[in-house]
């Protein structure tokens, strides 16, 4: 628990001396961190014993828990400015790249194909490709999503002509690669939207586009993949493919 979850967790058993602790903590949590207890009682204008009631009233052992408590506070506001930091730098940088590409090829190629496809495998993948096959009735263009075994039969009817569209993340999946390699052979059409360009389904396919992203570990050891590039690339793609109809006059907006 947090100091400020332990401050409102015991606000009522507070008085205003701890208030005004509290207060000074706020407005100096950097310099407080390495504050003597004797050094924090001067600065509040409170003797050593108040601290000491304070730390009490929040249930903490001392002081000096309550000092590893605000320097795991500090850490946890550091490291939540760099992540912050490095999303939005992650994000305003790949959506630069997207702003130069202007996807002639990919969109000459879904333009040209006979029959649009999409598959994607796994929950996130798939709804990746629910949105692309949403974005893609604002242009007139119909995908069929391959989400699951009972889309399969979408298979014997694909042939030279068609385009099929992989989201993946690795793009090293047995189950992904066997699916695009099987359609290849057919003289299908493959463009792979994978996390990065260095993967066997993007070597296999005709069009290749990786997405940026970003690992967050959490305070658990764990880690969370920032993938919302996936949807930036899509919104970029179909903005692009307005564009150039609009150019073309087809699209009136």
């Amino acid at each position: 628990m947090t100091l400020e979850e332990l401050v409102n967790k015991n606000y009522d058993n507070l008085n205003e001396n701890d208030l005004h602790i509290w207060l000074y903590i706020v407005q100096n949590n950097t310099e407080c961190e390495k504050l003597s207890i004797e050094a924090l009682a001067s600065r509040c204008n409170v003797s050593r014993t108040t601290i000491l009631r304070f730390c009490k009233r929040l249930g903490l052992k001392g002081y000096s828990e309550l000092k590893v408590r605000l320097s795991m506070n500090n850490e946890h506001k550091i490291r939540k400015t760099e992540n912050s930091i490095s999303i939005k730098q992650l994000y305003l940088k790949y959506m630069e790249q997207l702003e130069a590409n202007n996807f002639y090829e990919l969109i000459e190629i879904i333009e040209n194909a006979n029959h649009l496809f999409i598959y994607g495998e796994g929950t996130l993948q798939k709804n990746i490709a629910r949105e692309w096959e949403r974005g893609f009735l604002a242009v007139n263009k119909l995908f069929y999503g391959i989400t699951s075994q009972g889309d399969m039969h979408y298979v014997d009817n694909m042939h030279s002509g068609d385009l099929l569209v992989v989201i993946s993340f690795s793009g090293d999946t047995i189950s992904t690669l066997n699916f695009a390699k099987k359609l290849k052979i057919k003289g299908v059409k493959i463009v792979a939207i994978t996390l990065n360009k260095q993967n066997e389904l993007a070597k296999l396919s005709d069009i290749a586009y990786g997405i940026d992203s970003l690992d967050l570990t959490t305070n658990l050891g764990t880690h969370y993949t920032c993938v919302a590039g996936y949807f930036i690339f899509i919104d970029f793609l179909i903005n692009a493919f307005i564009e150039k109809s609009m150019k073309e006059g087809v699209v009136k907006c």
